[in-house]
């Protein structure tokens, strides 16, 4: 069995999840934690240094210049998580307490490699 990954939610959400056989990501702009942003242009930045490295790529591209621009109508989160029974979850204020639910995924079978996957430590 692979990686299982998973994601807190209300049951509503859940069941359009499974009406629609499709997961929803959430503009970067609409987060309510800001260092969400901030941590996935980091990983813009790392993902074109790495490229440039692996492409003996010397006269770079100045990844500072990202700092400047505001991509967040442009950029796409979801959030999952390795831990399917976290009571930090389960009383986050991400989901109603009387509706909450915590879905489990095979991420190999979710994701292909159009998705970069990352963990974010806080």
């Amino acid at each position: 069995m692979g990686d299982i990954v998973y994601h807190y939610t209300s049951i509503e959400v859940l069941k359009k999840i499974l009406t629609g056989n499709k997961l929803r990501f959430t503009k970067m702009n609409s987060l309510n934690d800001k260092s969400e942003y901030k941590h996935g242009i980091q990983l813009l930045k790392n993902k074109i240094i790495e490229f440039e490295i692996n492409n003996n790529i010397t006269n770079g591209f100045d990844t500072d210049l990202l700092d400047i621009f505001s991509f967040p109508n442009n950029l796409y989160s979801i959030s999952f998580t390795k831990n399917g029974d976290d009571l930090a979850f389960w009383n986050s204020y991400y989901v109603d307490k009387a509706t909450a639910v915590c879905i489990g995924f095979l991420k190999d079978k979710v994701f292909n490699n159009d998705f970069i996957i990352n963990r974010c430590t806080y």
